[in-house]
């Protein structure tokens, strides 16, 4: 496979996997200008940690920067919650969908005992309610989010306040943990249930 020259968005839902990661001293400084964790190892930074990037002309924002799983490059969007790209941090829509808008983007998606990933990863932006694009799955965890049968690739992101799934009812407040791409509630969420 080509080497993805944007972005690549990993999903670490065993926030453990991170902790043996740190910062170390010929990454102190970083770069100062990088748009994602590709250019921040382009640089010569060899050290998983958390980066400053600038996704776009107004927005920079602190991220969490994996540089040894399967190559590096990974700009980590969630790691079991919010607020902390140390511990518990979920990138937002809006700067994932400026992630991932330019170019082609590749999903990792890292689990206790399993793993898999989608050559191609997108989401659409806020008037479209975050709708998710995948294609091209391979790995060992099933690829519940492209099932024939309830797939929940196309479908736009819901939350407890913004039902967009197509149950009668509301997915997340009755089954799920936290917002996600659900179609009738879907077969996968990396939030929990």
């Amino acid at each position: 496979m080509k080497a993805i020259q944007t972005s690549q968005i990993s999903s670490y839902v065993y926030s453990r996997a991170m902790m043996s990661f740190f910062k170390g001293a010929d990454c102190r400084d970083g770069p100062t200008t990088a748009r994602d964790c590709a250019d921040i190892q382009s640089q010569g930074c060899t050290c998983s940690g958390v980066y400053n990037i600038n996704i776009s002309s107004q927005i920079t924002v602190n991220v969490w920067c994996d540089l040894h799983t399967d190559g590096g490059r990974w700009t980590v969007n969630d790691k079991h919650g919010f607020g902390d790209p140390y511990a518990e941090y979920w990138i937002g829509n809006d700067n994932l969908y400026t992630l991932t808008k330019s170019g082609r983007t590749e999903l990792l998606i890292l689990m206790e005992t399993w793993d898999g990933s989608y050559s191609e990863f997108y989401i659409s932006d806020e008037s479209d309610n975050y709708r998710l694009g995948l294609s091209g799955f391979s790995g060992i965890a099933g690829d519940s989010l492209m099932d024939k049968t309830m797939p929940q690739a196309g479908h736009q992101f819901s939350t407890r306040d913004q039902d967009n799934d197509n149950f009668s009812g509301s997915c997340n407040p009755s089954y799920h943990l936290g917002g996600f791409w659900f179609n009738r509630c879907g077969r996968s969420d990396l939030n929990g249930y």
